[in-house]
Protein backbone atom coordinates (compact mmCIF):
# COMPACT_ATOMS: atom_id res chain seq x y z
CA UNK A 1 0.00 0.00 0.00
CA UNK A 2 1.12 3.53 -0.68
CA UNK A 3 1.28 6.22 1.97
CA UNK A 4 -2.21 7.43 1.16
CA UNK A 5 -3.84 4.03 0.61
CA UNK A 6 -5.40 1.47 2.90
CA UNK A 7 -7.18 -1.86 2.57
CA UNK A 8 -10.43 -3.14 3.94
CA UNK A 9 -10.99 -6.89 3.89
CA UNK A 10 -14.56 -8.11 4.09
CA UNK A 11 -15.40 -11.72 4.82
CA UNK A 12 -18.60 -13.55 3.91
CA UNK A 13 -20.14 -10.56 2.12
CA UNK A 14 -21.64 -11.35 -1.25
CA UNK A 15 -24.23 -8.56 -1.57
CA UNK A 16 -22.67 -6.15 -4.05
CA UNK A 17 -25.20 -3.43 -3.14
CA UNK A 18 -24.13 -3.62 0.51
CA UNK A 19 -20.48 -3.39 -0.49
CA UNK A 20 -21.13 -0.32 -2.64
CA UNK A 21 -23.10 1.29 0.18
CA UNK A 22 -20.19 0.67 2.55
CA UNK A 23 -17.82 2.26 0.03
CA UNK A 24 -20.12 5.27 -0.29
CA UNK A 25 -20.16 5.63 3.50
CA UNK A 26 -16.36 5.47 3.64
CA UNK A 27 -15.98 8.05 0.87
CA UNK A 28 -18.54 10.34 2.52
CA UNK A 29 -16.83 10.10 5.92
CA UNK A 30 -13.34 10.67 4.54
CA UNK A 31 -14.53 13.58 2.40
CA UNK A 32 -16.05 15.64 5.22
CA UNK A 33 -14.40 19.04 5.53
CA UNK A 34 -11.93 19.47 8.37
CA UNK A 35 -11.99 22.86 10.08
CA UNK A 36 -8.58 24.30 10.81
CA UNK A 37 -7.52 27.65 12.26
CA UNK A 38 -7.93 29.86 9.20
CA UNK A 39 -10.15 27.74 6.97
CA UNK A 40 -11.05 24.22 6.00
CA UNK A 41 -9.23 21.31 4.46
CA UNK A 42 -10.82 18.68 2.30
CA UNK A 43 -9.78 15.20 1.28
CA UNK A 44 -11.07 13.10 -1.60
CA UNK A 45 -11.29 9.36 -1.86
CA UNK A 46 -11.73 6.70 -4.51
CA UNK A 47 -12.10 2.96 -3.98
CA UNK A 48 -11.06 -0.08 -5.96
CA UNK A 49 -12.71 -3.43 -5.25
CA UNK A 50 -11.51 -6.90 -6.13
CA UNK A 51 -13.31 -10.14 -5.28
CA UNK A 52 -11.67 -13.33 -4.09
CA UNK A 53 -11.82 -16.12 -5.18
CA UNK A 54 -14.06 -15.20 -8.15
CA UNK A 55 -11.49 -13.12 -10.03
CA UNK A 56 -8.35 -13.47 -7.93
CA UNK A 57 -6.94 -16.85 -6.99
CA UNK A 58 -4.16 -15.75 -4.62
CA UNK A 59 -3.75 -13.09 -1.96
CA UNK A 60 -1.19 -11.26 -4.11
CA UNK A 61 -3.51 -11.29 -7.11
CA UNK A 62 -6.47 -9.90 -5.18
CA UNK A 63 -4.30 -7.04 -3.91
CA UNK A 64 -2.99 -6.37 -7.43
CA UNK A 65 -6.51 -6.41 -8.87
CA UNK A 66 -7.80 -4.08 -6.15
CA UNK A 67 -4.88 -1.74 -6.86
CA UNK A 68 -5.66 -1.74 -10.60
CA UNK A 69 -9.32 -1.07 -9.81
CA UNK A 70 -8.31 1.78 -7.49
CA UNK A 71 -6.27 3.48 -10.19
CA UNK A 72 -9.18 3.09 -12.62
CA UNK A 73 -11.47 4.68 -10.02
CA UNK A 74 -9.02 7.57 -9.61
CA UNK A 75 -9.05 8.12 -13.38
CA UNK A 76 -12.83 8.48 -13.21
CA UNK A 77 -12.59 11.30 -10.66
CA UNK A 78 -12.99 11.91 -6.98
CA UNK A 79 -15.58 9.84 -5.17
CA UNK A 80 -15.71 6.87 -7.53
CA UNK A 81 -15.81 3.15 -6.88
CA UNK A 82 -14.44 0.73 -9.48
CA UNK A 83 -15.23 -2.96 -9.20
CA UNK A 84 -12.76 -5.18 -11.04
CA UNK A 85 -14.10 -8.07 -13.04
CA UNK A 86 -12.28 -10.98 -14.65
CA UNK A 87 -10.90 -8.79 -17.44
CA UNK A 88 -10.28 -5.63 -15.40
CA UNK A 89 -11.48 -3.58 -18.32
CA UNK A 90 -15.21 -3.73 -17.66
CA UNK A 91 -16.62 -2.61 -14.36
CA UNK A 92 -19.40 -0.93 -12.51
CA UNK A 93 -18.60 2.70 -11.89
CA UNK A 94 -20.43 4.34 -9.02
CA UNK A 95 -20.22 8.12 -8.89
CA UNK A 96 -20.77 8.72 -5.19
CA UNK A 97 -20.77 12.49 -5.61
CA UNK A 98 -23.99 12.22 -7.60
CA UNK A 99 -25.60 10.15 -4.84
Amino acid sequence: MGGDEFSVLLRNVSDQTAIIELCEDIIFSVSEEIKIEDGVASVGASIGIAYWPQYSTTANLVVQNADKALYQAKQNGRGCVFIADEKLNEAIIVDTEAA
